[in-house]
This record gives C-alpha cells, sequence and structure tokens, in this order.
C-alpha cells in the first residue's frame, strides 16, 4: 500500500502538532510510566515532520538507553534491551528520513517469542532488521523522555506507543488502524484504544506529553514544547475492507 503525503494544515477538522526546536524542547518523566510491565511485545507508531537531523537526537528514550528510538545515522531506529542490558530488539528504516516540511508516518510492531518485526514508512514495507531474540524487553525504567534530551528539531503528531500488544502489520487492515489507504492520519480514539481495544502507555494526540491521553501519565515540559500545524485531519474508520478492495499487503520480516 502506498501512500500520499501531506503538508500541514490547521482546516477545519485539522489536527494539531507539538514543535520542538532542536536545542532545549523536549518532554521528561521523571519516573516509570504508571502501569508499566516487562515484555516481549510492542507497537510503535508516529507521525513526524523534521526540519534536520543530527546523531544524538531521541524520539523516545528511557534511562540507560533500555528504550531508545532515534536515529543511526539518517535511519530512524528502534532499539531496545533486556534487563541484563542484551539488545533485543534492533529494527530501522531502509530509507533515509525525510527533510521535506512534508508530514511522514512510521508504523512499527514485535513480537519477541515469535522473533518477529514489521516497520512501515508512509504505509510502505522498510524494514531493515538487524536483531530480534525471544527475551522480556525492559520496559519498566525509572525515567523517560519524548524528543530529547538532545532535543529533535522538528514536529510530532499522534504518538502511539503500546508495551503491552502485538499487531500483525503484514496485514493490511492492521496498518490501516493507524494511517488510511489515502496515507492520512486516522482516528484512533481519545485514548488511543481504537487499534487493539486498549489504550497504550503513551498516546498523544497533538505531541503534547504533558498531557499524556494513554495510561502511562504525564510528562513535564522542558525548554518551550510549541503547538503547531499537523497532518491532514483525521479520518473516521468506515473504509471497505482489504478483500473487498482485492488489494494485498507487504510483510514484516521474521
Amino acid at each position: 500500500m502506498g501512500a500520499q503525503i501531506y503538508t500541514n494544515t490547521t482546516g477545519s477538522g485539522g489536527r494539531l502538532a507539538t514543535d520542538f526546536d532542536g536545542t532545549n524542547a523536549f518532554y521528561a518523566r521523571s519516573m516509570d510510566l504508571t502501569g508499566n510491565a516487562d515484555g516481549k511485545l510492542g507497537i510503535f507508531s508516529l507521525w513526524y515532520r523534521f526540519d534536520s537531523i543530527g546523531t544524538n537526537e531521541r524520539v523516545l528514550l528511557a534511562s540507560g538507553g533500555f528504550v531508545n528510538f532515534g536515529f543511526i545515522g539518517s535511519k530512524l531506529s528502534l532499539r531496545a534491551l533486556d534487563s541484563g542490558s542484551t539488545l533485543r530488539l534492533s529494527i530501522a528504516t531502509t530509507t533515509s528520513v525525510n527533510l521535506d516540511t512534508l508530514w511522514h508516518h512510521i508504523l512499527a510492531s514485535w513480537i519477541l517469542g515469535a522473533t518477529t518485526t514489521h516497520l512501515y514508512l508512509d504505509g510502505v514495507d522498510d524494514n531493515n532488521e538487524s536483531t530480534v531474540l525471544d527475551g522480556e524487553l525492559d520496559y519498566t525504567r525509572p525515567t523517560w523522555n519524548i524528543a530529547g534530551p538532545a532535543a529533535i528539531d522538528g514536529a510530532l503528531s499522534e504518538f502511539y506507543f503500546n508495551t503491552a500488544e502485538y499487531l500483525d502489520l503484514s496485514v493490511e487492515a492492521n496498518r490501516e488502524k493507524f494511517i488510511s489507504p489515502a496515507g492520512k492520519p486516522v482516528s484512533l480514539g481519545a485514548d488511543g484504544s481504537l487499534p487493539t481495544g486498549t489504550a497504550p502507555i503513551i498516546y498523544l494526540p497533538d505531541g503534547d506529553a504533558s498531557d499524556n491521553k494513554g495510561t502511562g501519565e504525564n510528562f513535564v515540559a522542558q525548554g518551550s514544547p510549541t503547538p503547531t500545524a499537523g497532518p491532514e485531519p483525521i479520518l473516521p474508520v468506515t473504509w471497505a475492507s482489504s478483500a473487498a478492495r482485492g488489494r494485498g499487503g507487504r510483510g514484516g520480516r521474521k
């Protein structure tokens, strides 16, 4: 499934996002996420627009780098460790990060017990998997940061992180719970529960982590994260099924 990419808008029904200045604007939490638990599963979804990238910026970072979503060179990377500091999850985009002033979407899931990962960029399979080992990821960390502390230069919207569930993203209908066939954001529900039936631990509809709609509770703003225009208006989840459209999906890595 290809995706049409849209420029910024806050028109009627449009989304907001949060802009980070690349210097000192980010969100911090000086305790673990409420209700968090270690596990083998995960789902991550994010709409982003990056103005520039460096080598240390992090979209999501748990203390000690045990959960580390950011950049490896020009690629977006998701890495996570177990309690013994063994790297058990390492996936990255094959495509370099777009610096084109447009909104893009990254969607990933993993199930370590089946040593299976999926990663889609703008609705297309883009998974460059390097490590997936069975074991429990050490999600229960004493501090968490979003968009820092080495602050990103860009904007985030529809930030979704689920540490307790998995969706097989090789199934097109599961990808369409996060991105429409036209490449637009879709409604995840007020608390982000629509994709799986359960609210994730982090859900930031407009990228503002001081108002986490997920179960993990709020972060504290550092510097001045700023509201900005977001991606195209959210669509209701009412399209026809993949079978009805006769369209096939592209699989993840196993």
